[in-house]
């Protein structure tokens, strides 16, 4: 049981960890071309 616990808690912070990247892109790609942003 605590080696699936230690599985689900790697995959959700794997999750978390992408969702913070995918954020941080899109923030700096907007940043970088205002003009995406409009369409």
């Amino acid at each position: 049981m605590s080696g699936t616990l230690i599985i689900i808690k790697m995959m959700v912070a794997g999750t978390v960890i992408k969702a913070i990247i995918f954020k941080a892109e899109a923030k700096i790609s907007l940043n970088l071309d205002p003009s995406s942003a409009m369409t």
